[in-house]
């Protein structure tokens, strides 16, 4: 539960670092990168930041991220510009109140809009752990369950009608058709709803469709575009009484018949149709409570005992949990159970003689699986000191060369950046022939962890041989989708690309970061960083794998919950 903020704490400016420290990256990039500088510099000259309406006549593109969402499918993840995410984080901090009230018309939410402190967050966000609860009672309840989810939903938002939302659709296009000086319509257009389409469109190239996958600042918006859907006069009729929940764009609602479920699903049809949004059919079900279940995989994984009083046990146990986990894996073609049974390696009490074995099973689930691939990243910062012998190095280097070959000419960001990061821990080179990168394909984030492995002396080529080329001219590389590596190759002197150089410095707000020395990467855990202090070779007096310290990375919320 939240804990409750002093009202000092509650200030906008605190309010805007929590956003920007934990609310701006998605969870699947690499612990290299961090916005904790950026959000200290933001609280530390709050006084001074541009307003809001000073930041949005700026428009800027997103970088983008590949990641893995299941064995077969994949998203784009988005890196917003941070002019643009201040502006958008600035308009949310400052109206924290009117839109707490805003998601909380929606009792069907698993959204929390309560401060934690803890984690340093402006809301808690989804809570995973109501959803088990509530999911529960519901099934207890009610003997049909309409599950629906919308397709393609953060990709179809319509920005325009985020004032629908929260002020009614048919309200806010009489708004539109009074006069520019009417003081209704300026009243309506200094709103904060309208500033929230506004700051979406700003920082998305001025689309209209769609908003960033990835930062939580997302979420929130969902949360207030689906309250208004909620309060729908024709649907709120429907769900008074009702239990269920909504996890973000998905519905679990019980009903006593099959009638009622199949009005409310109509209903919910005609509603979504309203926002420009749609029902995905092929997850759109409505089904007795007797038939939802999860097969009990998670319970099996999470119960499933591992000795630490015996070597040959504990091998043995391994074993036959990997074994399950593929199995489950197989069955259900999701790679969901497999992170579970990394997550388990990870925090397991290794015993001595089974460390190369553990190392081996996450090598093979992690290069067959890759959403475990941070997994892997954790494993080799904290088990450093093991894996940085010739033959540990040797079968690191090249697993890690197996991840590029695989997924280098594919442009998989995700899978090349964590590999990119292990040869960073792991004080291993690399060359364009090892990364095997199509030529220019390199996402943002790749190319700002090989500047950090350059800096480290780890790159075979200058960095200016990695980056795009043309860089385009000063308007794309300060406000285009490249912005973090050109920024950090300004900042950090990678590149001798004197466009990039003037276009940094010629920028009044990169120029500011650049002198108070904002850093939008964090190395360090890497070897260059870590040098000579290191944790002793194996003292055959330990029963288990001793680990050392992750300096870096940021908390995952997504693990706190699972």
């Amino acid at each position: 539960m939240a804990i409750p903020l002093p009202r000092l704490r509650r200030s906008p400016s605190r309010l805007l670092g929590y956003l920007l420290k934990s609310h701006y990256l998605a969870d699947e990039f690499p612990s290299v990168l961090t916005t904790a500088n950026f959000s200290a510099f933001c609280v530390a000259h709050y006084a001074d930041l541009l307003p809001a309406d000073e930041l949005l006549r700026r428009v800027t593109k997103y970088g983008t991220f590949s990641a893995p969402r299941s064995t077969t499918t994949r998203r784009m993840l988005a890196l917003p510009h941070p002019a643009s995410q201040l502006a958008l984080s600035r308009i949310i901090s400052e109206n924290r109140t009117a839109i707490c009230d805003t998601i909380g018309r929606c009792s069907l939410t698993l959204y929390n809009t309560d401060v934690d402190q803890q984690r340093d967050r402006m809301f808690v966000g989804v809570d995973f752990k109501a959803r088990t609860r509530r999911e529960a009672e519901i099934l207890s309840r009610y003997p049909f369950i309409l599950a629906a989810d919308i397709a393609n939903f953060f990709h179809t938002i319509y920005s325009h009608s985020l004032p629908w939302a929260v002020l009614g659709k048919q309200h806010v296009k009489d708004l539109l058709e009074l006069r520019r000086n009417d003081p209704r319509r300026i009243a309506f257009e200094d709103g904060w709803s309208n500033k929230l389409d506004t700051a979406v469109q700003r920082g998305n190239s001025r689309e209209t469709f769609g908003i960033p996958v990835g930062p939580d600042t997302s979420r929130m918006i969902a949360e207030i575009l689906l309250s208004g859907i909620y309060a729908d006069s024709s649907l709120a009729e429907i769900l008074r009484g009702r239990e269920g929940y909504r996890l973000v764009d998905d519905f679990f609602i019980g009903f006593d018949d099959e009638a009622s479920a199949r009005q409310c699903l109509d209903a919910l049809r005609r509603v979504l149709w309203e926002y420009n949004l749609h029902l995905n059919e092929g997850k759109t079900r409505i089904q007795r409570s007797s038939q939802v279940f999860d097969g009990g995989w998670k319970h099996d994984i999470e119960s499933f005992d591992i000795s630490s009083s015996s070597a040959a046990k504990q091998r043995d146990a391994v074993q036959r949990l990997m074994e399950l986990v593929l199995h489950y894996c197989a069955v259900r073609n999701d790679p969901v159970p497999a992170s579970f049974f990394c997550q388990r390696l990870i925090s397991l009490e290794i015993m001595v003689p089974n460390f190369a074995f553990v190392r081996d099973c996450l090598l093979r689930i992690a290069r067959e699986f890759t959403t475990c691939l941070k997994s892997v990243v954790r494993f080799a910062t904290q088990y450093r000191h093991l894996l940085t012998n010739t033959d540990s190095l040797a079968i690191m280097r090249r697993w890690c060369g197996q991840i590029f070959v695989a997924h280098g000419p594919r442009g998989h960001d995700m899978e090349v950046a964590s590999a990119l990061a292990i040869c960073g821990v792991l004080g291993m080179r690399v060359d364009q022939a090892f990364v095997g990168l199509r030529e220019n394909s390199a996402s943002p984030v790749v190319l700002a962890v090989l500047g950090l492995l350059g800096e480290d002396d780890l790159l075979d080529e200058p960095w200016d041989q990695w980056k795009p080329d043309p860089v385009g001219d000063a308007r794309a590389i300060v406000d285009g989708p490249y912005w973090l590596p050109f920024y950090e190759a300004a900042r950090r002197r990678w590149t001798t690309d004197f466009a990039i150089i003037e276009a940094m410095a010629g920028d009044p707000f990169f120029d500011q970061l650049i002198q108070e020395g904002v850093s939008f990467l964090d190395a360090s855990d890497f070897m260059g960083a870590v040098g000579s202090t290191r944790l002793a070779p194996w003292d055959r007096r330990r029963r288990v794998a001793q680990r050392a310290p992750i300096r870096s990375g940021r908390p995952n919320v997504m693990n706190e919950y699972e």
